[in-house]
């Protein structure tokens, strides 16, 4: 099978960059499905959303936004958030206010430990959870089916790509779910070709958590929101003045204070 090639940008340095007609159409497709799904999602009354939420004591006012966003009317939605903002809670979450609405979660992500962690922290059980690639395998055979009262949400969305989300969006489209990619596309980028959280979250925009919540300290959270944002000079310089980089001379002394440092809590020394 021959497949043509397309043009679509140069490097810095002149070179063409080409992509196929196939990963073209799979990306219209999704944009064209998101932007065909805006405001046809009624699976939860926007008026239960706020009661619930109100409830959750535990949910900043950030998570509280982003959970509206996520649960909005819109079949297709995107979630942006760096590792540590709290989007396992806001799962958790999620799926009290999808239970309370005769809905249910199934949660996805590229990798199997992925998967695990967020089925784990979101309360899932195991049956509704499965890595991408088996989950998209499992729907074409017909051994897995979705029905309206799915919501699908892929964790790490930023590193999936295209035509697995293209292909999941249709089994999702087709069935009347709602789709939430969740993640960061200022992480690692998808492995496969393609970018379809960062193409969707430019069409239809998205919910966004900023505030890390996983460090206990303030300049360890400031500086994990710096990396996050790219200003690694900033986050350096947070560490440094914490007392928190050591410099050794020489490549096998700082192996040797690295694997010490990495050990002492486990060891006692």
């Amino acid at each position: 099978v021959r497949t043509a090639l397309v043009a679509v940008d140069r490097t810095m340095e002149g070179d063409a960059i080409y992509t196929s007609e196939t990963l073209i159409k799979a990306e219209h497709d999704v944009l064209r499905m998101a932007q065909a799904g805006r405001g046809r999602w009624h699976g939860v009354p926007p008026a239960s959303v706020e009661i619930a939420l109100t409830k959750d004591t535990l949910l900043s006012a950030e998570q509280r936004d982003a959970i509206a966003h996520a649960l909005n009317d819109d079949a297709i939605v995107a979630i942006e958030g760096p590792p540590g903002a709290g989007k396992s809670h806001m799962t958790a979450a999620l799926r009290v206010i999808a239970k309370a609405a005769g809905l249910s979660l199934r949660v996805t992500s590229v990798s199997w430990q992925a998967t695990h962690v967020v089925r784990r922290d979101a309360g899932v059980a195991p049956a509704r959870a499965s890595a991408l690639a088996p989950l998209l395998v499992a729907l074409e055979r017909g051994q897995h089916v979705l029905t309206a009262q799915d919501i699908v949400i892929v964790d790490e969305a930023g590193m999936s790509g295209l035509l697995e989300i293209a292909a999941l969006a249709r089994h999702c489209v087709t069935a009347g779910a709602k789709l939430i990619l969740l993640g960061d596309t200022r992480q690692l980028q998808p492995v496969s070709a393609g970018a379809p959280m960062r193409a969707l979250t430019r069409l239809i925009g998205h919910g966004a958590l900023h505030t890390i919540r996983r460090q206990e300290m303030d300049w360890m959270r400031q500086a994990s929101m710096d990396l996050a944002a790219g200003r690694a000079s900033a986050a350096i310089d947070s560490y440094d003045m914490a007392g928190a980089i050591a410099m050794h001379s020489g490549r096998d002394k700082t192996l040797a204070e690295a694997a010490k440092h990495y050990l002492e809590p486990v060891l006692g020394y």
